[in-house]
């Protein structure tokens, strides 16, 4: 039997299987913030079609204009979206107001591959983790063998 190289194909196999259970933790975990930004997208595109709301952004402010009322505000999700929206209407010489297209050009932008960039990340932080581990373990092997053969002699 060749230990060397079964610990090798086993090092680089496990190695491969840690990723993809990291990756899909990480993509698995990222995907609640993903829904609740795309709430949050999806609220902003229905308070756009709202009278109050259009009023605010008529004249296609740079910021969004503050709420002044008492009452809660009515463009809430509007409001935290529109600044970058703005920019990004801008920046693509777009004319007229903020549409719902930029909008979403922005939640793509922020949000389109989340999940793929967390669970990559996730994906290397394990595998990172087990490769210390293995390191560790294969150090206090080591150390233990020598100290075990030097009671042995």
């Amino acid at each position: 039997m060749n230990y060397k190289k079964g610990l090798w194909r086993f090092f680089i196999v496990s190695s491969i299987a840690v990723f993809f259970f990291g990756y899909f933790v990480g993509a698995n975990t990222a995907n609640s913030a993903y829904m609740s930004e795309y709430d949050f997208y999806r609220r902003a595109v229905a308070e756009l079609n709202k009278p109050v709301c259009q009023e605010a952004i008529k004249n296609n402010p740079t910021k969004f204009p503050e709420w002044t009322s008492n009452s809660p505000n009515p463009c809430l999700g509007l409001a935290l979206k529109y600044d970058f929206a703005k920019s990004l209407h801008d920046k693509e010489k777009r004319v007229g107001q903020v549409s719902e297209l930029d909008l979403m050009d922005n939640f793509e932008d922020t949000w389109g591959n989340y999940r793929v960039r967390s669970g990559a990340f996730n994906g290397w932080i394990v595998v990172s983790g087990y490769w210390v581990l293995l390191v560790v373990s294969a150090i206090a092997f080591f150390i233990l063998r020598w100290v075990y053969r030097g009671f042995k002699k």
